[in-house]
């Protein structure tokens, strides 16, 4: 019958290929990081800052839980006012 569990070395083996594969990608990375930046700051001449920006902004507006929830409130405040004035039409104080 064959053993069902791997071996120590085959465990050590398989971690040490993880974190050699790690590493060259961090060095990769941090040798390639700063001509990109630079390439990328020398083509866009500002333009892709304000777009990114405007993404950012709108990127917040709708996954902001505090702001999502002040607007809750105040459309139930709004309904909750329309239902009180009745026929009349009069808001509520």
């Amino acid at each position: 019958m064959a053993d069902a569990a791997p071996s120590r070395s085959r465990i050590a083996g398989a971690n040490t290929m993880k974190w050699l594969v790690a590493a060259v990608l961090t060095v990769l990375l941090a040798i390639t990081l700063p001509s990109a930046i630079g390439a990328a700051k020398k083509s866009t001449k500002g333009r892709m800052a304000g777009a990114a920006m405007a993404i950012g902004f709108a990127f917040a507006a709708l996954l902001d839980p505090a702001r999502r929830a002040a607007i809750e409130i105040i459309e139930k405040q709004k309904d909750i006012g329309d239902s009180e004035a009745g026929e009349s039409g009069e808001p509520v104080e």
